[in-house]
């Protein structure tokens, strides 16, 4: 899950440290920056702590260094395997409904086009068209993201952001892409739905990854925005308009969002528990 949690540059080059920069036991100099080093250490603003071990294991000449003890973030604790199960499912009701689409007569009341959804008011597409895919490639395409970002949603931020939010910024995705398409072409799958969670959760990310700066935490989104989201190839079958309007509505939905949600206690760490040195004064 490296392209859900980002890749940190910093933890790998600090458990490649096995060396030991220390002062001179006799000194008393606490403004030089030499510190004592331990395999699995991370370095951030405030200092050096030891993940694994949960404390900070001062160097020598440090005694008497008054250590300051920071909340570990609320994005530090791995998600409930049980918060899997409403993306599961709802994987499972399109695979059904994609079935539905492939080999009943109810194909043709499935998909969306402008003309059916604006001139005609079959609304009920706008939803439809999220669920249904052209074949079992498409539909596989759409599955790993979406249940996996399904389930850090639903387990970090609860079911206002999934499945409702991202629901709401597929079926505007939906809307907005039709009105730029011509009248009788045809739209579905989960794809704009798909860009939305993940611009979701970058949002959210951003705001509650409080282990990181600021800026650090907007370098990584945009980071793993251009890898991982922006295609490798043209394919003229696909909709790279209503994977564009999902990633913008997930934004706008996720900033809207964000005076409305906050980590749902389950998964935030306990008081006692997660508290770990990171700082010296």
């Amino acid at each position: 899950m490296f392209f859900v949690y980002f890749i940190r540059i910093d933890d790998i080059i600090s458990r490649s440290v096995y060396t030991t920069m220390a002062q001179s036991p006799d000194s008393n100099n606490h403004d030089n920056d030499e510190r004592c080093l331990l395999p699995d250490q991370d370095w951030n603003y405030y200092g050096f702590y030891n993940d694994d071990y949960e404390e900070y294991v001062p160097g020598p000449g440090e005694e008497g260094l008054h250590v300051h003890k920071r909340k570990r973030g609320p994005l530090n604790n791995f998600p409930p395997v049980e918060n899997v199960f409403p993306a599961f499912f709802l994987f499972l009701l399109f695979f059904a409904l994609s079935l539905i689409f492939w080999y009943t007569p109810l194909h043709d009341e499935l998909w969306a086009s402008r003309d059916t959804v604006f001139n005609k008011h079959e609304w009920w597409r706008a939803i439809t068209s999220i669920m249904v895919h052209a074949n079992g490639a498409h539909l596989l395409s759409n599955a790993p993201l979406f249940v996996i970002f399904g389930w850090l949603l639903r387990s970090y931020f609860g079911y206002i952001l999934f499945p409702f939010i991202a629901f709401l910024a597929g079926i505007s995705c939906t809307l907005a892409t039709l009105f730029f398409y011509e009248s009788t072409e045809r739209l579905f799958g989960a794809s704009g739905m798909v860009y939305a969670m993940v611009a979701l959760w970058l949002v959210f990310y951003v705001r509650y990854d409080v282990d990181h700066s600021v800026p650090i935490r907007i370098v990584r989104a945009l980071g793993f925005s251009l890898i991982i989201m922006f295609p490798t190839m043209y394919n003229p079958e696909v909709s790279y308009l209503a994977h564009a309007f999902g990633f913008i509505f997930g934004l706008i939905y996720g900033v809207a969002a964000i005076p409305m949600v906050s980590v749902i206690p389950d998964t935030a760490p306990s008081n006692d528990k997660d508290d770990f040195p990171s700082a010296l004064t």
